[in-house]
């Protein structure tokens, strides 16, 4: 079976984590009318959580996505 590491959440990480969900929750509406595919790749994702089992970057994105009040008029775009 595959060991998978999680590293305690840092303070400058978790700072980063609430700037990224301000900011995707700002833009994805935003590129939703502009094109028909929003594509979120996170170049520096661990396992997707942290040791004290606080979500990773994919996840919060994710969730930001899914509850996003405006999630329903974003029905043009294919999410992957």
């Amino acid at each position: 079976m595959p060991r998978t590491t999680l590293w305690p959440l840092e303070p400058h990480t978790e700072a980063k984590h609430r700037l990224l969900q301000r900011y995707l929750g700002a833009w994805f509406p935003i590129l939703s009318r502009s094109s028909g595919r929003i594509i979120f790749f996170d170049g520096f994702a661990g396992p997707g959580e942290f040791e004290g089992g606080e979500p990773g970057s994919p996840i919060l994105a994710l969730q930001t996505l899914l509850d996003h009040q405006f999630l329903e008029r974003m029905t043009r775009c294919e999410f992957l």
